[in-house]
């Protein structure tokens, strides 16, 4: 394994690790859609990857990043 991917495997959140801090992903994700940034611009966070995370590995528990994003734009401010 080269250094690099070494780095990125270490570094990678544990399944635990995300689910303590969905509620922190979900508010970031609120935050940018406050701020009027694009989808396209938001698939690039890493609030986005790890909202998607949870909902590959755990899909009957976490609802897709889609999905939320469709909810927290129609919910009001």
């Amino acid at each position: 394994m080269s250094q690099g991917n070494r780095a990125a495997a270490s570094s990678a959140p544990s399944i635990g690790e995300l689910e303590a801090k969905y509620p922190l992903y979900c508010k970031a994700l609120r935050l940018l859609i406050q701020e009027g940034r694009t989808l396209a611009e938001i698939q690039r966070t890493v609030c986005w990857g790890r909202l998607e995370q949870l909902h590959i590995c755990l899909p009957g528990r976490y609802k897709s990043p889609d999905y939320l994003h469709t909810v927290l734009q129609r919910s009001p401010v």
